[in-house]
């Protein structure tokens, strides 16, 4: 799949596709941020946890993953809420599962993010599709 990804983006972009080097203190970031149980980890925790400062982090990690550090994160919380809402749970387990303050929120943000209410996700099956990105195993 990944491979069948890759293609289309290829045949679809002119020319090579930019090749760059992430820095390792973002993939650190990333990391800490995707291994992280709580979601309200701040830009001042991880610039600390990689040894940079607050705002070279913020400079870096918008350079290189596309999102502002605040964004990035609203989106790790959007992807955990449909994760939970992926396994069946409730709209309220959704919410806690995003630390978002309920329901109502989570809807509001995700209607804001997607352009649809998390709750028409309920009604589908999902497919993980791995990322074209992280190399074919």
């Amino acid at each position: 799949m990944c491979r069948l990804v890759r293609e289309c983006v290829r045949a679809l972009c002119a020319g090579l596709p930019p090749m760059r080097r992430q820095d390792p203190r973002v993939g650190a970031s990333i990391d800490r941020i995707r291994r992280a149980d709580d979601l309200r980890i701040t830009l001042d925790d991880i610039a600390a946890a990689v040894f940079l400062s607050p705002g070279r982090l913020a400079h870096l990690f918008s350079q290189q993953v596309g999102l502002p550090f605040r964004r990035y994160i609203l989106w790790r919380k959007l992807a955990r809420a449909m994760l939970t809402i992926a396994q069946g749970e409730s709209m309220t387990d959704a919410a806690q599962a995003a630390d978002v303050a309920d329901a109502a929120h989570l809807t509001r943000t995700f209607n804001r993010m997607f352009g649809i209410a998390p709750s028409a996700m309920m009604q589908g099956e999902f497919v993980e599709i791995p990322s074209p990105f992280e190399a074919d195993g």
